[in-house]
């Protein structure tokens, strides 16, 4: 064989050799390896999972739907020791985001003089004071909530400072729970806080004369703290009675 065939020859069989190995390589039965990482993460399909509610905001507050599931007129009738006349009213207020309040409600009993509350004997029953169809209940219970802990406490700590500079204020505790009695000559209050809410109880001197009236205020503010069950990291103030 001629050199220019020799070298012909040589050069279709390298020819050939790099075709096979350009075959093999691409291939899709290639087994050439892991390939290299690139430098681009690779794309995935995007999953929108839900967003819990109470991540945009606080939970709603659980609040007492009227006046037996927070404190019944029994009760209140056996803490002051006589039946009331008058009506027993709800009010159930807006919540108030500038001072962190999510819900309040509070129940009226009785008023300075009128028919005898319901569930109360009239047989039984003495007027209270003159005739005032526009007078302030008796006896006013406040349930109300907070955002947090934090809040309530403060809230608490300010009715108390605020109110605390025209009455005697007294440490009692109810329940495990601290909470302040202050006594005036027109009033007696007794605030707490538990968890994200606050007990507040309010009574006038001609139901509950001041003697009487931690004792009376304290066995009410039990009753009203088997309603609901406030989260470990709430906490709420009975000042909210004054917001």
């Amino acid at each position: 064989m001629s050199v220019i065939a020799r070298h012909t020859a040589a050069t279709l069989g390298a020819a050939a050799a790099a075709a096979v190995v350009l075959s093999a390589c691409t291939s899709s039965g290639h087994k050439a390896g892991p390939a290299l990482p690139s430098s681009q993460p690779p794309s995935s399909p995007v999953v929108n999972s839900p967003v819990p509610a109470s991540s945009s905001g606080p939970p709603a507050a659980v609040l007492p739907p009227d006046c037996p599931h927070l404190l019944p007129l029994g009760a209140v009738q056996q803490a002051v020791g006589k039946p009331l006349f008058g009506q027993v009213t709800y009010l159930r207020a807006a919540p108030v985001p500038k001072s962190g309040r999510t819900g309040r409600v509070t129940c009226g009993y009785g008023t300075a003089s009128g028919p005898p509350a319901a569930g109360t004997a009239s047989s039984t029953a003495t007027p209270t004071g003159s005739p005032s169809p526009a007078a302030k209940p008796l006896i006013e219970a406040s349930y109300i909530t907070y955002v947090d802990a934090t809040t309530a406490k403060d809230r608490v700590a300010l009715t108390v400072q605020t109110d605390g500079a025209s009455s005697t204020v007294t440490k009692v505790d109810v329940n495990g729970n601290p909470a302040a009695v202050l006594t005036g000559p027109q009033w007696s209050e007794l605030l707490m806080s538990d968890g994200a809410r606050t007990i507040v109880v309010v009574a006038q001197p001609s139901i509950l004369p001041a003697p009487k009236a931690t004792a009376a205020l304290i066995a009410m503010a039990k009753v009203m703290l088997s309603f609901g069950a406030p989260a470990a990291s709430q906490a709420v103030s009975p000042s909210a009675a004054a917001s």
